[in-house]
């Protein structure tokens, strides 16, 4: 059962990927390290560029309603993308997490004891 925990938490809590890196599956797991920290990557991009045309330039601050203005204007204009990415992201954490498991329950089964 410890050996089944151990890579569903790796993969849950640490980064996609790395319970298949404990299940010595090193490409699936380079993989899905690679792919998560792109998509990650990714949405902090578009988060910055989407945010950074409607700072103000002359070193004022901005207000709590003015942020939050700024928010729903990024989200308007670039929500789709966020989110898509966002969505993209999650699909990948949570394959990770149920790869780790059937990977460690395979391994787990090949090396059973024969009855």
């Amino acid at each position: 059962m410890k050996n089944l925990l151990i890579p569903v938490l790796l993969s849950a809590l640490v980064l996609p990927g790395a319970g298949q890196m404990f299940n010595r599956e090193k490409i699936k797991g380079v993989a899905l390290m690679v792919l998560f920290l792109a998509l990650s990557v990714a949405l902090c991009v578009l988060v910055v560029f989407a945010v950074l045309p409607h700072i103000p330039r002359d070193g004022s601050t901005m207000s709590y309603l003015e942020v939050q203005a700024l928010g729903t204007r990024v989200m308007v204009e670039k929500g789709r993308s966020i989110e898509a990415t966002w969505w993209a992201m999650i699909t990948v954490w949570a394959f990770g997490i149920l790869d780790a498991f059937l990977g460690a329950r395979a391994r787990a089964r090949a090396n059973a004891p024969k009855k």
